[in-house]
């Protein structure tokens, strides 16, 4: 996750040169209940807090032009943005191999 905030953190400060206010979606599972104390403290010690989503959005980084993208559900703002602007997007960082053995193992009982 660390990997993951520091990807999104560089787009926020290349793209407007400051940290923005960011959107989180977690899909209820038991990986987030088993981690969300660690992953919450992460999360506090980087310096974020939760606001709402009003007060995301009265950002003026979020009136900058989005790429609609209906064929790609769950791309980000950022991603969108980039892609508007005809930017490269960034690699996104890598799961772990051992996550993605886990992940293939358990598809692979269903």
């Amino acid at each position: 996750m660390t990997k993951t905030l520091e990807h999104y953190e560089a787009y926020s400060t290349d793209m407007f040169w400051r940290d923005i206010a960011q959107t989180l979606v977690l899909t209820p599972s038991r990986l987030i209940t088993d981690t969300a104390d660690e992953f919450f403290g992460l999360l506090a010690k980087r310096g974020y807090k939760f606001v709402t989503m009003d007060e995301v959005q009265a950002d003026e980084a979020y009136q900058t032009k989005e790429a609609v993208i209906e064929t790609q559900p769950g791309i980000s703002w950022f991603e969108r943005w980039q892609m508007a602007q005809g930017k490269k997007l960034r690699d996104e960082p890598r799961v772990h191999e051992s996550v993605w053995k886990t992940w293939q193992a358990m598809k692979d009982k269903k």
